[in-house]
């Protein structure tokens, strides 16, 4: 049975089941109207007198006290339909959701996002970890509820960012294991010659274009004149079948390339073998004016098209490879042959020259090496001298 309250103190009672002091307060309706209270529990009267007294002047100065009813998936997916779209791509904002429809809900979902803890975060991602998933997606997937949480932070909704609390999971070095050797390249460069994608290997090899940038490229990007190759875009799939050529991911990925001789070459015969398609497909021909297309005319698909790098580096015999892998195959091979770090940023497009020298570090400490050997072979030659 609960304690009459005293007068002047609004909803306050003693909960003789609880043996905890309960006060209620009357918050403002939600966005739908429907009513909110606030209830805080103290064994002491004078705490819950208190709590009452801060949540009432919290009031006062306009703050949006978090509703404790709302679920993190509730609002995660509010945050995705509605914050979301139109401050990233169409294509990143899929990602988004599928990270969070697959890796985060199922894992805290189900706890109140006003009682979300940097220990949830932290049990969801080490459960990841155990689960085998990389670091970079484990990384990726705390980044991600970061900033729906950013949001949650700056409506009221939460008090603290609790994914920004926890530790970002330590991410290895980019993979530059799968990248080619000199004579790796030569042996994929030899296998595709008669392929009818050849200028599709030789282009990823010597200028290091992203997949989707290599099947985005249209003739009217090739100026045969002045042999330059502009990346203008990128190209993406819809979910549930479709495609749509994207803006470049960064503003420097947007860049104008040198047509070397061997490209130049690739690119001559690969018209010629797209007019004889043209001529073959007859009106199933659908034009598009991309360079790398299938036999009607249609874009690469870009799943078909790391299949096929796949088959063609098996073929080759240095086993299948990540298409990722011709771009840092091309850093590495421009590095080994004494080109600066910023010219080969500026060829692959990365957004900065911090970038190129985060990912290939490796690289870079392979030429310090290097150069530490030199002042070790120049004093052993100055010991035997003496």
């Amino acid at each position: 049975m609960s304690r009459r309250r005293s007068h002047g103190e609004g909803s306050l009672y003693f909960d003789d089941t609880k043996e905890l002091w309960v006060g209620v307060v009357d918050l403002p309706p939600d966005g739908t109207g429907r009513r909110r209270r606030k209830y805080v529990r103290a064994k002491r009267k004078q705490d819950v007198v208190t709590k009452i007294a801060a949540i009432k002047t919290d009031l006062a100065k306009g703050r949006v006290l978090p509703d404790e009813r709302r679920t993190t998936t509730d609002f995660l997916r509010w945050w995705y339909r509605e914050v979301l779209p139109g401050t990233v791509k169409e294509s990143t904002a899929r990602d988004y959701i599928w990270v969070l429809e697959t890796y985060v809900i199922p894992a805290i979902g189900r706890h109140r996002l006003a009682k979300l803890t940097p220990d949830h975060v932290h049990s969801m991602l080490r459960a990841m970890d155990e689960r085998g998933l990389s670091a970079g997606t484990r990384r990726l997937t705390r980044s991600i509820l970061r900033r729906a949480l950013t949001t949650a932070e700056r409506f009221g909704h939460v008090s603290r960012n609790v994914a920004s609390l926890t530790e970002p999971p330590r991410v290895a070095s980019t993979k530059l294991a799968d990248s080619l050797t000199l004579e790796e390249v030569k042996a994929v460069l030899e296998t595709a010659r008669d392929d009818r994608f050849a200028a599709l290997a030789e282009i990823a090899l010597a200028l290091g274009l992203r997949k989707g940038e290599v099947l985005a490229l249209r003739w009217d990007d090739l100026d045969f004149d002045h042999r330059t190759i502009t990346v203008r875009g990128t190209m993406k799939s819809r979910k549930g079948g479709g495609w749509y050529v994207d803006t470049p991911k960064t503003k420097k990925a947007e860049r104008v390339l040198p047509m070397i001789d061997r490209v130049h070459d690739a690119l001559i015969s690969r018209q010629r073998i797209q007019v004889g398609e043209r001529e073959r497909a007859g009106a199933e021909w659908q034009e598009h004016g991309f360079v790398f297309t299938t036999q009607t005319g249609t874009p690469v698909n870009e799943w078909n098209a790391y299949r096929w790098w796949r088959r063609l580096t098996t073929k080759a015999g240095v086993g299948p490879r990540r298409f990722h892998a011709s771009r840092h195959t091309t850093a590495t091979l421009l590095h080994d042959q004494g080109v600066p770090l910023e010219v080969i940023s500026s060829l692959l497009g990365h957004a900065s020259l911090a970038i190129t020298a985060d990912i290939y570090t490796d690289i870079g400490l392979r030429a310090k090496r290097d150069a530490a050997e030199r002042i070790g072979s120049a004093l052993k030659n100055l010991e035997e001298g003496e």
